[in-house]
């Protein structure tokens, strides 16, 4: 959890537990990259006005769920990235990846995985089903739009209670109270989801951005 230590030269102390060990870290730059949550409580010593800021931010949760087939069980050729789902397909999963089509090596010989996303804003109850009920729920929606014969022969769900954050009415007075405490220790920096927009080159554009702050930073002192 981080103070400030010196208000001339903004530092940071860090204790960290290991094992059920502490020890003790010093940085003259932080850069925060947890959820925004997350992040408020590890602030609290540092100001305790971080907490209701970044704990207020608002996030719909997502369930994650990978399934593996047969090749020969696939009838699309799976030829592309995946798919998103609009609303008004019927289907309840967000949008389907294909893994095994971008990465090489990421399923088996022989076989597909599939990654696809449940739940969101509009369907906030996806995140009180089971493992084995997203698993079905799936399945049963994948089979008909990738012409899909068989059962599943490799499944795993990870449910993010915190995955998409909720840019409603009041947002925008979240991130300028954010940086007005945030201008008070200049050496900490934040990064994430909840910032400039939940897509990945957001975050990376946002995570570039910080770096080169740092780097500026460090050559001016």
């Amino acid at each position: 959890m981080p103070s400030p230590r010196e208000a001339a030269a903004p530092s940071f102390e860090l204790r960290l537990r290991r094992a059920g060990k502490e020890e003790t870290l010093a940085a003259n730059r932080l850069v925060m990259a947890t959820p925004a949550d997350v992040a408020g409580v590890l602030l609290r010593d540092a100001n305790a006005a971080f907490e209701p800021v970044l704990g207020g931010m608002e996030y719909a949760p997502v369930a994650v769920v990978s399934l593996g087939y047969r090749r020969e069980d696939t009838g699309h050729p799976l030829q592309g990235f995946g798919f998103l789902a609009p609303r008004s397909s019927g289907l309840r999963m967000l949008g389907c990846v294909w893994n095994s089509s971008l990465f090489p090596e990421r399923a088996a010989a022989g076989h597909v995985l599939l990654t696809s996303f449940v739940g969101g804003a509009t369907d906030p109850t996806a995140a009180s089903l089971s493992p084995e009920e997203l698993r079905e729920l799936v399945h049963r929606e994948l089979a008909p739009v990738l012409q899909i014969r068989g059962s599943p022969v490799f499944s795993h769900t990870q449910l993010y209670r915190h995955a998409l954050p909720q840019y409603n009415i009041g947002h925008s007075e979240r991130l300028i109270a954010l940086q007005r405490l945030r201008a008070e220790l200049p050496g900490l920096f934040f990064v994430g989801n909840y910032l400039r927009g939940p897509a990945i080159g957001n975050c990376v554009d946002l995570a570039m951005q910080v770096v080169g702050d740092i780097t500026k930073l460090s050559k001016s002192t």
